[in-house]
Formats: structure tokens, sequence, C-alpha cells
């Protein structure tokens, strides 16, 4: 008898756990809707031209990745790992570029132009400022000053994230879906506490929002989606288990494997005040193309004293291509 009236109260506890989750479910859903509307535009695709340097030949990569404007100036940041594609290729092939006369083997990457693309399609030139490849930050800066940018306001957490937290991000999608905004939902599955505390959410957020803005479910930033480089360990699979076949991991080497990680916003503050102050580099200005002929005015720069050539000097030999 005592057992038949429980039930109607474990019936009603079960009820209003029940109804507790789906509001907090139905606050995060209307909380990133809010969000979305109100800092879509901070979340801007960038073009990116990268030359790759090899031992025997240059390449020319063209490729488009996510940051966020986090300053009206238009300053930017991103995943430093998605501009330096060398960088993470090294890291992936680990201990076999050591062992097989990798000193004699030039691979390295540089990004030649940087062009950020607003929500409505204007495309700024801009410049890589500063890249901090320790906490994976890199950022970006527009070359002209005239200009007021959406951005979102960052600031520190007076309670930082804890597992299990709810916490959604924005993104871009592909060109091909017209780089439409998308929101993904997930949750902080481990804090990693350290020097510099990072967390780990799913992989699912993880992965379709590297370079942009975690935010908490009421809204606040907490971090953005980088990358970190993790030892490989023996047995396993999936990426893991490819990169220490490539290293040479079974032969002792040890292979770094980038992972996908939250880092907390006051790291991004940190190296935002010295982006900030960095001078953007000179713009490269390409030579005009000749016909394999070199031309040399005559009487050299303006000013100078000038005297006619030799009468024997042989005439001038084509510049070699």
């Amino acid at each position: 008898m005592n057992a038949f009236r429980v039930f109607p109260f474990m019936g009603a506890g079960i009820f209003l756990l029940w109804s507790d989750i789906c509001l907090a479910a139905g606050d995060l859903k209307s909380t990133a809707q809010t969000t979305l509307q109100k800092s879509q535009k901070a979340i801007v695709p960038i073009k990116l031209v990268i030359k790759i340097k090899m031992s025997k030949e240059d390449q020319e990569h063209k490729t488009e990745i996510t940051g966020t404007v986090i300053d009206p100036s238009g300053l930017t940041v991103v995943s430093a790992a998605a501009i330096d594609p060398a960088g993470t290729i090294k890291s992936l092939l680990g201990s076999m570029l050591k062992g097989r006369g990798s000193s004699q083997f030039q691979f390295d990457s540089d990004v030649t132009e940087t062009t950020i693309i607003l929500d409505d399609g204007t495309e700024v030139e801009a410049d890589v400022v500063l890249k901090d490849p320790d906490l994976d930050l890199a950022f970006i800066r527009p070359r002209s000053t005239s200009r007021t940018f959406d951005a979102i306001t960052l600031k520190p957490r007076s309670t930082p994230p804890q597992i299990l937290e709810d916490v959604f991000a924005i993104s871009r999608l592909g060109t091909s879906e017209n780089r439409a905004p998308a929101v993904s939902v997930g949750m902080i599955r481990a804090v990693v506490k350290g020097p510099r505390t990072f967390y780990i959410c799913d992989d699912k957020i993880s992965n379709e929002s590297l370079g942009c803005i975690a935010f908490a479910a009421d809204g606040t930033p907490i971090g953005i989606f980088v990358t970190k480089k993790s030892q490989g360990a023996p047995g396993q699979g999936g990426l893991a288990g490819l990169s220490r076949s490539l290293s040479g991991g079974g032969a002792g080497g040890t292979p770094m494997i980038p992972i996908a990680i939250l880092r907390p916003v006051e790291d991004i503050l940190e190296v935002a005040v010295q982006a900030k102050q960095a001078k953007l580099p000179e713009k490269k200005v390409e030579p005009p193309a000749s016909d394999g002929v070199s031309i040399t005015p005559v009487g050299g720069p303006a000013g100078a004293a000038t005297s006619p050539p030799p009468a024997n000097k042989p005439p001038a030999q084509p510049a070699k291509p």
C-alpha cells in the first residue's frame, strides 16, 4: 500500500525534472537564435592565398577559412593552424621527417594575400599581424582604418565553464552553401587544467566551429575553437593511428596529432593586446612582367650625373628568365 502511495510522487518528480530539461533546451534555442541575429555579421569568411615552399618548387594554394571579428577596428581572430598548412602536415609526419633527410627537405607556407568577406559580400584587404602557434591563435587586421566593423565583444567570465555545461557556436558554411551562417550545439566534456586551462567539447561542435566563438547558454562568449597538438598513443585508430603510422611511431617516433579544443576568452584577450599594437606588414609589390629584356634608364637616378656609354660597349644582353 505504501509503495502505491510513493508512485504518484515519483511520477510528479520525473515530470518536473523533464519540464526543467525541456525549459533549459528551449532557453538555449531561444538564446542561440537571438545571438545569431545579433552576431552573425562578426563571423566572417576569410580568403587566403598561401605560397607552399618546397625543396624543388613552390606552389600557390587558395583556401577559405572562418574567423571572428572581436573589435570594431576589424581585428579578427582565427586558428593559426588554419593559415599554416605546412606546420600542420609537419606535425602529422612527426619523426618521419627527422629520420629521412629532413635537413634537406624544405616545406613551409606563407600567406601572401588575405581578404575578409563581410556579410554583404564586400571584400576587405587585410594582413596577418600576429601568430601564437602555442595557443593556436592568429590575428588579422584590415589595411584600411576607414570602416567600422560589427564585432563580438569579449570579456573575462566571472565563473569558468563547467563539465556538462551546454554551449553553442555560430559558424559559416562553405561557398557552395553561399556562406550561410550556421549554429552548432554541444556541451563541455572535460576541463583540462594547467598553466593554460582549456576545454574539450563534443566532436561535432568542435570540428564544425574552428575559428568561431563558443557561447554559454545565456549568450556569454566563453572561448574560441582552435586546435592543440596531442601525442598519439599506441593502439589508437582513426587519425591518431594514421598519424602514428606515417610518423614512424612504431619505431619510437612521437606523432603529434591536432585535436579540437575550446580556448578560453582570457587567452584571446591577452594576445589581442599585442595584435592591436602590431604594425601591418609592408605590402609586397610584384615587379612588372618583362619580355626578358633588362632596361636601365640612361642617367640612373634623378639628379645623378650621366655619361654616354663607351663606343665599343657591346649591346645589352637579355636577362635570364
